[in-house]
């Protein structure tokens, strides 16, 4: 017998195309929940036996007009939607990246560090460096399901170290 998902999914809007990403993830589109206009697709992860907090796609593929029917390729951070955004029914192709945000900062003042010498090393020992900007900032694409070390170096500091994982990042 069917069961209604509840409050946190359904509301007195109408809830359609439901796919349930490999991560336990149920992406639906709503017209009831907050959103940027018309249908807006949404997550709900799996909370025990319930869905838990509801995350917007944001804009990119949710905008103004009705943006709905997500369907990702199986491992990958990517997939296919559907909206009319063009005037007509068309079907999109997404691709999500992941991006490490770091800011540097001296530990005593909380200031940020500009020109410190980042060096990320994936799995794999391959090394991308980057110098941090004048808010002492740093970007780095990552992938998901990956660890990362992160190195910070810069003359009369200590080196900073640090271990960040992406195998608990969701798909949104």
């Amino acid at each position: 017998t069917p069961q209604n998902l509840g409050s946190n999914v359904n509301t007195e809007g109408d809830e359609a195309f439901p796919y349930l990403h490999s991560s336990g993830s149920l992406f639906f589109a709503s017209t009831g929940q907050k959103g940027l206009g018309g249908f807006d697709i949404f997550a709900a992860p799996k909370d025990g036996e319930k869905w838990g907090k509801l995350v917007n796609a944001g804009y990119g593929i949710n905008t103004r007009y009705d943006d709905f029917s997500i369907a990702w390729l199986p491992g990958k951070a990517m997939g296919y939607f559907a909206s009319n955004r063009s005037g007509s029914d068309d079907i999109f192709m997404f691709k999500r990246q992941m991006n490490i945000n770091g800011v540097i900062v001296e530990k005593r003042t909380g200031l940020p560090l500009q020109g410190v010498a980042v060096t990320v090393l994936d799995a794999s020992n391959q090394e991308t460096k980057y110098i941090t900007d004048a808010k002492g900032a740093f970007s780095h694409v990552a992938e998901w399901g990956k660890e990362y070390l992160i190195k910070a170096d810069k003359k009369a500091f200590l080196q900073l170290r640090e271990r960040i994982a992406t195998a608990d990042v969701g798909p949104m």
